[in-house]
């Protein structure tokens, strides 16, 4: 009998356990920061951009939601720019989107330096632009030949996001996230020329690489809905 038991406490000690983290599967929320285009004019200028999340969560750490930004990119200047050009588009953009956390990755503890740094993410996903000059330098003011800049003064473009940040739990008294505070960065890559309004001959104008903008930001989302459980691995060592 105190061999079986023996054995029973060694075979406790040197396995794989699990412990279990309840979570809930939904979360909602808003943000905001600056954002900056990387337009065909030579001059890009910083906006801002507000943002809604909804999130759909597969885990604590692996996350799909969609995520609705609107804000003003403008660049440019009718006087100081080369080309005399300058635009302001007041865009709106949805994305569908991805996410991995560190988390879903480590194993971790409460005091371990790898729980600090549990909610490091990266992400990416698909989605569209839709562009709405405000402004847009559309005749030359060179007051000379009345030059048409080629573009579109509205439109749809689609988008590739690209987003690393970190995101930090706010735990309730059940020892369960509630809120989400997150720190984030995008890079947006748009398909077409809609972004900044302008389409010139790439020959004149240097208009080689697609439009894109940056945008940063702070967020804040409550997390509802239906609990799930998690299951991490850890080992009595």
């Amino acid at each position: 009998m105190r061999k079986l038991l023996f054995f029973l406490i060694i075979v406790l000690f040197s396995a794989k356990a699990f412990s279990q983290y309840n979570f809930r599967r939904f979360s909602i929320g808003l943000g905001g920061g600056p954002n900056r285009p990387f337009s065909d004019v030579y001059t890009n200028k910083t906006g801002i951009t507000a943002t809604i999340y909804s999130d759909f969560y597969f885990t604590p750490f692996v996350v799909g939601g969609l995520e609705t930004q609107i804000g003003s990119l403008k660049g440019g200047n009718r006087v100081l720019d080369p080309h005399l050009r300058e635009f302001q588009n007041s865009y709106k953009t949805v994305l569908f989107t991805g996410k991995i956390s560190l988390g879903q990755l480590l194993n971790y503890n409460r005091r371990s330096f790898a729980n600090t740094i549990k909610g490091v993410y990266v992400g990416t996903g698909a989605g569209f632009i839709y562009n709405k000059m405000k402004f847009v330098t559309r005749i030359k003011p060179d007051g000379q030949n009345n030059y048409t800049f080629p573009g579109k003064d509205s439109g749809i473009n689609m988008v590739i996001p690209a987003t690393a940040g970190i995101g930090f739990n706010i735990d309730d008294a059940w020892d369960e996230t509630r809120y989400i505070i997150s720190v984030g960065y995008q890079m947006n890559l748009t398909f077409g020329e809609g972004m900044d309004g302008f389409n010139d001959p790439p020959s004149i104008f240097e208009n080689n690489y697609n439009d894109m903008y940056s945008y940063a930001t702070i967020s804040v989302k409550y997390c509802y809905g239906r609990k799930a459980a998690f299951y991490r691995p850890f080992r009595y060592k």
